[in-house]
């Protein structure tokens, strides 16, 4: 049985003797895209499937007084939830039903990526934002507690809105290749290495 993150596997754990069981992280890249430190802008981008789970609405307070933009670029499955957060969201632009070359335009010049679900599997975008070399922040809990620094993991939206500005302010070159080097370990090369690890290990021991 092959688990995308530790929280998944002890969550949906096989107690059953005999069984062989492997962490593998899945991944959304082929290679670390060509951005530029000289892109990066001052804005803050959250890109999500729009759904009462993602809890979008803690944007409302996360983002209130920052003096940032924010942009939340949605894929709407729940159009009661999308309107309200149209009215409430007044220090976001949303940009609904993005193409992947929107979305990526502006993950290249974020500086921050913010994630507002909690319990997530595994969170595949917030490897795409490292490739881009925007910082992720995102709540402290399930699969991206896993593989975040605990410097960009928060417990409520005063200490996500605390990561932002601090992180805005000292952003830098050297954080920005940090994060595009710690995405290469998540490439779709490195996925097939610890698939083809993890079926060589249970046919070559059963």
């Amino acid at each position: 049985v092959i688990y995308i993150s530790e929280y998944v596997r002890n969550k949906y754990k096989f107690e059953k003797k005999g069984i062989k069981e492997y962490v593998v992280y899945p991944s959304v890249i082929d290679k670390i895209p060509k951005t530029e430190f000289s892109e990066k802008e001052n804005i803050i981008v959250t890109v999500s499937r729009i759904a009462t789970e993602k809890k979008l609405e803690k944007l409302i307070t996360i983002t209130e007084n920052l003096p940032y933009k924010h942009y939340l670029i949605g894929f709407s499955t729940d159009k009661p939830y999308t309107e309200k957060l149209k009215l409430l969201l007044k220090n976001t632009t949303l940009i609904l039903d993005a193409s992947e070359e929107v979305k990526n335009n502006y993950l290249r010049k974020a500086k921050i990526f913010l994630n507002t679900s909690e319990n997530e599997p595994f969170g595949l975008v917030l490897i795409e934002a490292m490739s881009h070399g925007a910082i992720p922040i995102a709540h402290n809990s399930g699969g991206p507690k896993e593989i975040l620094p605990e410097n960009f993991l928060y417990s409520n939206e005063d200490d996500a809105k605390a990561l932002i500005i601090k992180y805005m302010t000292n952003y830098n070159e050297n954080i920005f290749n940090e994060l595009r080097e710690k995405a290469k370990n998540f490439t779709k090369e490195k996925v097939e290495q610890k698939l083809y690890e993890a079926v060589f290990s249970t046919f070559s021991n059963p």
